[in-house]
C-alpha cells in the first residue's frame, strides 16, 4: 500500500475496492495528529494496556512497537495507536510536539528531538518547563526533592490544597532559608491555592521546594506544586 511521505497516511490506490476503508484511516490519522501531543517521550517499551488515539515519542533504542504494516516505530518515531495496532509517524525537521509528562516541548532536529520551545539551526535551545509534585504533609515540614530543576530561570511556584490540611493553621512554600518564597500563611481548606509569582532566580543545582506548617506540625493534608521555569540549552 501506498503512503504519504512524511505521515505515512495511507492512499488509495487507483480502482481500488471499497476506498472509504483507506479515507477514513487517512481522516482518522489526520485527526489524531493535528493535536502533536504525546504522552511520554521516555517509554522505550509499549504500555501493557494502550488506549486508542495515544501517541508516544520514542526515545533510542526503543522495541516492541510492532504495526500492523510491518513499518515499526523505531527510536526518534512517533509512535500512534490506532485500530489496536502501532502506527508509525516519521518526524521532519522542525516539527514541534507537545510532551504531557514533562510539561513542555520538543522540536524535531538534525541531532534528533530537542527539549525546547525555541530550536537553532546549531541545536541550541529555550524553553518553559512546569515540573509538578503532589505532596502529602507530615511533621514540621515535607519537600518535593529536586522539584527545581538545574540550570534554569525560576519565575514562581503555584500552589494548591488538595486534601484539607490539619494539624497546622496554615502552610508556607519556599526553599531552605526563605520558607515562604512562593507564598507564606496559605489556605489549609482544600481547594485553596496560590500563584507564587518571584523576582526571577537562577538554579544551578536541582533544589528542593519545601512546604512548612504555621501553628503547629502537619498531622495529615496533601498540596500541589507546580514550579514555572524557563530553560535555556547549548547544542548536543
Amino acid at each position: 500500500m501506498a503512503n504519504t511521505a512524511n505521515m505515512r497516511f495511507p492512499l488509495i490506490a487507483e480502482g481500488q475496492a471499497q476506498p472509504h476503508v483507506i479515507a477514513n484511516m487517512g481522516a482518522t490519522l489526520s485527526d489524531l495528529v493535528a493535536g502533536r501531543t504525546v504522552l511520554s517521550a521516555s517509554l522505550a517499551t509499549p504500555p501493557v494496556a494502550p488506549v486508542e488515539g495515544d501517541a508516544y515519542m520514542l526515545p533510542s533504542g526503543a522495541s516492541g512497537w510492532t504495526s500492523a504494516d510491518g513499518n515499526d516505530p523505531v527510536g526518534g518515531d512517533i509512535a500512534l495507536r490506532l485500530a489496536g495496532a502501532w502506527h508509525r509517524i516519521v518526524p521532519a525537521l522542525g516539527w514541534r510536539w507537545y510532551v504531557r509528562d514533562e510539561g513542555g516541548a520538543r522540536i524535531f532536529t538534525a541531532a534528533g528531538w530537542r527539549v525546547g520551545d525555541v530550536v537553532t539551526d546549531a541545536g541550541a535551545t529555550f524553553g518553559l518547563r512546569v515540573a509538578e509534585a503532589v505532596l502529602d504533609l507530615s511533621g514540621g515540614a515535607t519537600a518535593a526533592a529536586g522539584l527545581l530543576p538545574t540550570r534554569a530561570i525560576i519565575c514562581g511556584v503555584s500552589s494548591w490544597t488538595i486534601a484539607t490540611v490539619t494539624g497546622a493553621a496554615s502552610y508556607d512554600v519556599g526553599i531552605a532559608g526563605e520558607p515562604s518564597k512562593f507564598g507564606g500563611s496559605l489556605g489549609a481548606p482544600a481547594g485553596s491555592s496560590n500563584i507564587g509569582v518571584v523576582g526571577p532566580f537562577a538554579t544551578y543545582a536541582p533544589g528542593d521546594v519545601l512546604v512548612t506548617a504555621n501553628g503547629g506540625s502537619f498531622t495529615g493534608g496533601r498540596v500541589g506544586l507546580a514550579v514555572l521555569a524557563l530553560v535555556p540549552g547549548v547544542p548536543v
